[in-house]
């Protein structure tokens, strides 16, 4: 994305309706990415990350704060082929996603080179 100086700005977190309009950015504070999950109340966003836009080896389960624009990393997990998938052709995203309370996610994740689901219980921070 450029901006009106023709410099790559980077990607945010932005909600709009169906046909494009009513578009809005849910924050600039923090940078975009992943595969977001917003609750209904639009307070929190759950997204997770790559290896490559974060410098390591292992996918980040994110919590966004929309009120305070805060980032809470509550899991890093292996998930790539380098960290001994035995599908060396697959790769693994977190893909985290909301139960239907809101209060728990779910994400997929790879520590033992198998592939596994994980459930976060964020009762106490939603």
């Amino acid at each position: 994305i450029k901006n009106k100086y023709g410099e790559n700005e980077p990607s945010r977190y932005c909600q709009f309706l169906y046909d494009g309009t009513e578009f809005k950015v849910l924050s600039r504070k923090i940078v975009g990415g992943g595969h977001p999950r917003i609750t209904p109340d639009n307070n929190y966003i759950s997204s997770d990350d790559y290896p490559e836009e974060n410098g390591q080896q292992k996918v980040r389960i994110k919590l966004i704060d929309l009120n305070s624009e805060e980032e809470i990393i509550i899991a890093k997990m292996n998930t790539t082929r380098r960290e001994g998938l035995k599908n060396k052709t697959m790769r693994l995203d977190g893909h985290a996603t909301w139960d239907s309370n809101y209060k728990k996610l779910a994400f997929q994740a790879a520590p033992e080179g198998k592939r596994q689901i994980f459930i976060a219980d964020l009762t106490g921070v939603v």
